[in-house]
């Protein structure tokens, strides 16, 4: 089953919004087939397994806060490459301002796995990254 435009289960892996700066119809994965190539938008949910344990809590009406934990990994791969996509932490808080308007703050960590750091013994300089962000969101 696909998860479609609507689906960000994370804050920062295959999140639609992370990838905004990019050239259009692309998405921030790379495939193995094709290494260097645009992916079509949400590519990287075609072949994906996660395991995603989180909490939430609503603190009040207004407030709610959640953390949650991914193991991230490919359900098939090219040969000689790995299956590990990684690992990411998030959380975020958001708060209701109006029924229509919100406000979250939040923290993301991808610990990148070996898939994104090599084919066939060659290896990529791929570091961990991070995420702070803010958003406001107004409804309609």
């Amino acid at each position: 089953m696909l998860g479609g435009d609507g689906w960000d289960p994370l804050l920062m892996f295959g999140s639609n919004p992370s990838t905004s700066g990019m050239a259009p119809g692309s998405c921030w994965c790379r495939a193995p087939m094709a290494a260097a190539a645009p992916q079509p938008a949400n590519s990287i949910e075609r072949n994906l397994m996660m395991v995603k344990p989180y909490i939430g809590w609503k603190v009040n009406p207004q407030l709610e806060i959640v953390a949650q934990y991914a193991w991230l990994k490919a359900d098939e791969v090219a040969s000689n490459w790995d299956d590990e996509y990684g690992k990411e932490f998030d959380i975020y808080a958001t708060y209701k301002i109006y029924n229509n308007l919100s406000y979250t703050v939040g923290f993301g960590y991808f610990w990148t796995g070996d898939y994104f750091k090599g084919i066939g013994g060659t290896v990529t300089k791929v570091d961990d990254n991070f995420l702070l962000m803010n958003q406001l969101t107004l409804s309609f």
